[in-house]
Formats: C-alpha cells, sequence, structure tokens
C-alpha cells in the first residue's frame, strides 16, 4: 500500500494521498476501539485534575447530523403528525466534563463525541468512567449536573449525583439557564405579544427572579398562572405548555443556589461541543457518514480538543511498532 505520493507541484516534496486520508483515520480508529476502554484509563492516569479545581461539571447533549444510512424520516409522533426528526440525520452524543475554580472560572475540558447509539451508552459509560478516576484522586470536589430538559439525560446525570454526590449533601443538578429563558420568553410572548415593551419588561423580571431569588421558579410559575388566567384559546394553550414544564422540572431550577456558590448553571460548554467537535466538521455541505468513519474523525477531535493528543498519539503509536532484530 502506498502512503505517500511524490508531489512535483510543491516542490517534490512528499503528501499522502486522498485515498491515504480516508483510509488512515479509519484503520487508527479500528485498533483505537478494540482497546478502547484500556487506552482512555491510561489517558485519564496521565492527565491530572488542575490543581485549583474545586468543581466538576458534567454535561451530556447531542446534535443531529447526515448519515448515508441513515433512512427515511422517524416515525411521526402521535400527538402532532409531523416528522421527528429530518430524513437522513441521527444524533451524534456530546458528553463534556469541566473542571472551575473557587470563582467559577472553566479551567480545562474533557471532550467525548459518539456516533449514533440508543441512549448514548457508550458515551455515558465514558462520562461515568472519567467520574470515577476524577473522584479516586479529588474525592473532595463539587459535582454539578447541567443539560437541556430531555429526560433520558437527567435519568442517567441524577444517577451520577447519586453515586458521586457524598451522604448528606444536597445534589447540584440544572437546566441550562438559557434554554429555561427560551421557555419564559415564550410564555410571556404569547400573553403580551412577541417583541412588545410589555412583553420585554415581564422577561427581565423574570430573568432576576431566576438568577437572584430563593423562590424564583415559584414567582415565574405564579406569573405564567397569571397570565393564563386573562387569556383563552392557542394563547391560553402556549402557557400552560410552560406551565407543566416549569412544575415537571421545578427541582432543577434552583439558579441563586448555585450562583451564591460561583457553580456553572449553563450547559453552554457541551452546546459548544456540539458544534466545534461535531457540528463544524461533519455537516458541510453535501457530507454524509457512516458510522466507522464518522467515528473515526469522531475520535481523533476528541483527543485534539481534549488537549489529549500527544498522550493518545504515543497510546497508537504502540499498535504499530515492533521490535527490530538483527538477521545475522
Amino acid at each position: 500500500m502506498t502512503l505517500i505520493r511524490p508531489g512535483p507541484e510543491n516542490g517534490g516534496r512528499s503528501k499522502p494521498s486522498t485515498s491515504t486520508l480516508d483510509r488512515l483515520p479509519k484503520h487508527l480508529s479500528e485498533k483505537w476501539e478494540e482497546h478502547r476502554e484500556s487506552f482512555e484509563e491510561e489517558l485519564r492516569v496521565l492527565d491530572k485534575v488542575p490543581r485549583e479545581a474545586v468543581t466538576v461539571a458534567v454535561s451530556i447533549d447531542g446534535v443531529q447530523v447526515p448519515m448515508k444510512d441513515g433512512g427515511r424520516a422517524e416515525k411521526r409522533s402521535q400527538e402532532d403528525k409531523k416528522p421527528v426528526g429530518p430524513a437522513g440525520f441521527r444524533e451524534v452524543g456530546c458528553g463534556t466534563i469541566s473542571f472551575h475554580d473557587r470563582k467559577g472560572e472553566r479551567l480545562k475540558t474533557v471532550r467525548y463525541g459518539r456516533m449514533p447509539e440508543t441512549k448514548k451508552v457508550t458515551l455515558k459509560g465514558q462520562l461515568e468512567a472519567e467520574l470515577e478516576s476524577i473522584y479516586a484522586s479529588r474525592p473532595d470536589l463539587t459535582l454539578v449536573c447541567l443539560s437541556d430538559g430531555f429526560e433520558d439525560h437527567w435519568e442517567y446525570l441524577s444517577g451520577l449525583s447519586s453515586r458521586f454526590v457524598q451522604k448528606g449533601e444536597e445534589k447540584n443538578e440544572a437546566i441550562d439557564l438559557y434554554h429555561v429563558l427560551g421557555r419564559v420568553k415564550m410564555a410571556l410572548n404569547a400573553y403580551h405579544g412577541e417583541h412588545t415593551p410589555e412583553s420585554k419588561c415581564a422577561f427581565e423580571q423574570c430573568r432576576i427572579w431566576l438568577r437572584e431569588k430563593e423562590n424564583g421558579a415559584k414567582r415565574v410559575l405564579r406569573q405564567f398562572r397569571y397570565c393564563r388566567g386573562r387569556v383563552r384559546g392557542a394563547r391560553r394553550k402556549a402557557i400552560d405548555r410552560e406551565i407543566t414544564y416549569f412544575k415537571n422540572k421545578m427541582g432543577r431550577l434552583a439558579y441563586k443556589r448555585l450562583l451564591e456558590r460561583n457553580l456553572p448553571v449553563g450547559s453552554g460548554v457541551v452546546e459548544a461541543t456540539c458544534k466545534s467537535l461535531v457540528a463544524q466538521r461533519m455537516k458541510r455541505s453535501g457530507m454524509s457518514w457512516r458510522q466507522e468513519g464518522g467515528q473515526a474523525i469522531l475520535t481523533l477531535r476528541n483527543l485534539i480538543q481534549s488537549d489529549r493528543w500527544e498522550a493518545g498519539w504515543q497510546i497508537i503509536l504502540q499498535q504499530f511498532r515492533r521490535p527490530v532484530t538483527s538477521a545475522g
């Protein structure tokens, strides 16, 4: 197999062929996946927790990518009769482990991306293994779990809280504040009208309540109920949806308590990871992916964006090195 091909157009220097650039990541990923758990454990041993860290935050999310074997659109939901997702797209799972200092400044982030898989099983295992390694050396760290409102994510994250939060301590779980404020805006727009001064003023008041009041979420819920009682039809239904959302998520809307301790209240890190790790590389014009090729790209980008490339590359190289002995 030819790995490099002379390039007279660039002064006689050699460069990898196009076919090699396609095969090489897949070959490296195949080796990595074969020994993935032991390789990742080796990386975790080499990658120390920042000394200044007092908080570790874990987040999980996903982003839709075009798949060659993505098939037709998902079955229509019984509720709205519309396709659940775009045809040919499936969800790549993303997860992050971030360390923060006493002032709440982010010190370091470990990023993972996995190609579509039912309930993100492998990704969840990777994040849990990271936390096991972290708490083995730093049991003093405060754990914060952050995500959007997707129930499967919270079933998993709540399990992590139960496992790693010390007995007697309160869980630190929060739905991303930006997502929640988006729901607030929809309810207030339904009542006051979109982009009206009244809606903007009411939104700002609710934002302050959520961030600065101990019972901020309950205050917002009371405001929603007041608005619902004064309208009918579609406007009332729109406000009802947000009332139900707040009632079901109330335990994860205690932002004032977290902010007072300089703990994170947003899942922006994992959302940025969805963009930089996955979307910027895998959603370019005309692209579509198969499972094997997509994971090959994600595995390498995981290492690079987690600042683990040098250590990871040395681990990979060991799989291709063989001792050389003299024939004589």
